[in-house]
């Protein structure tokens, strides 16, 4: 399909004569072509011995004639050829193409006689070239010379071109291009896959749909996503999607390998953790991670083992597979106070009294919160009716 924009540049049309010119500001070269001794001439002319001949050759595109006097025919005979069939006798012909200022020529005419004329034009303002393949990257050219690759935007002179694109694996694809003056056009063509070449394939589907797929680092499309002539070689694969967690794989393709990569994009989720009192440690499989109150984002199906230190408190502890967000909250147990240790004073019993030595027992029961002994030792004991501890 082909869209136009129209612009009036200034455009001088320039004829190449051998006979004399009417402006010189704008013609200043003349040129003819010898003509009369070709085969198809001399047929032509044997046919219609009455008339002239006048043979126009150019490659601007939509080129009409007018003349003073009688044209019986016009006949393109091939793209950028024309016959003008005339009366014998002075012509004065007009030469007009749109958004190309017209020009005027003289020509005598004898019966059988031939003239030939060639017509370009100068363009101050080129035409705009917009070409666009599917797939791209196919090689440009025109009238078979090399203008790059597509997408192409180029500037050229309006003229008729014959257009050829060539990508590997695909069949070449060519057609007439007819740059108007004033005219920008752009070309939309699908190349067809030559049926005797051997594709690199490759098929990216993703859990959930939908996920954006970069192909070393240019965007490819979105999941499902089929690449039917990729490259042969090692290419990165990153697939991307909202609140799941990215995927990056590198893979070698073999040329004319089809390959299907599956991926299945893990969500991401939140864990938040508080403590009462905040400001505990936070360790996650045994690695430091900040303090309460603590937020992260966590891949769903890790496992994670939660600790929480805290000086004067015991550890807290949990272990989680995630599922969803998790919000845990922490409530810290202060380590439990040692028990005192049993008092070392201790109870003595002393037996004393005369009676004990000599038959007869007094008992004291002596007690003291000093856990100093009695002077002489746990094994003295007081004289007989001596208060202890002394006055």
């Amino acid at each position: 399909m082909i869209t136009s924009m129209r612009f009036i540049p200034k455009i001088v049309l320039l004829l190449l004569l051998n006979l004399p010119i009417f402006s010189q500001q704008i013609l200043d070269e003349m040129e003819i072509d010898d003509i009369s001794d070709s085969p198809e001439i001399q047929r032509i002319i044997n046919r219609e011995p009455d008339q002239g001949l006048l043979v126009v050759s150019s490659q601007l595109p939509s080129l009409e004639f007018s003349s003073n006097n009688t044209i019986f025919k016009t006949e393109e005979i091939e793209p950028g050829k024309w016959y003008l069939y005339v009366t014998p006798g002075t012509h004065i012909i007009s030469f007009q193409a749109k958004g190309v200022i017209s020009q005027r020529q003289r020509f005598f005419f004898e019966p059988k006689s031939v003239k030939g004329v060639k017509v370009r034009i100068i363009a101050s303002t080129s035409v705009v070239l917009d070409i666009q393949s599917d797939p791209e990257n196919a090689q440009v050219y025109l009238n078979g010379e090399f203008y790059g690759t597509t997408p192409f935007v180029g500037k050229l002179l309006s003229r008729r071109y014959t257009l050829e694109l060539k990508k590997d694996r695909y069949l070449s694809h060519t057609e007439e291009v007819i740059l108007l003056p004033g005219e920008n056009t752009e070309i939309r063509a699908t190349l067809e896959r030559d049926p005797n070449a051997k594709f690199t394939m490759l098929v990216i589907k993703s859990d959930p749909a939908g996920a954006a797929v970069l192909l070393d680092g240019n965007a490819a499309g979105q999941t499902p996503l089929t690449l039917p002539d990729i490259s042969p070689g090692t290419h990165t694969i990153e697939i991307t999607a909202d609140q799941h967690q990215p995927y990056r794989q590198t893979l070698r393709l073999v040329d004319g390998e089809s390959r299907e990569l599956a991926v299945d994009l893990k969500r991401i989720f939140s864990l938040s953790i508080a403590s009462a009192p905040a400001s505990a440690a936070v360790f996650i499989n045994g690695q430091t991670e900040g303090n309460t109150p603590f937020t992260r984002q966590v891949i769903e199906g890790d496992r994670l083992n939660i600790r929480l230190q805290l000086s004067g408190y015991q550890d807290w502890q949990r272990t989680i597979t995630v599922r969803q967000d998790e919000t845990l909250q922490a409530a810290m147990q202060p380590v439990p106070i040692a028990e005192d240790k049993k008092s070392s004073s201790k109870t003595w019993l002393w037996i004393a009294g005369s009676g004990a030595v000599l038959g007869g027992a007094v008992v004291f029961l002596l007690s003291g919160s000093s856990s100093t002994p009695p002077p002489n030792g746990p094994e003295s004991l007081p004289e007989p009716g001596a208060i202890w501890p002394p006055q």
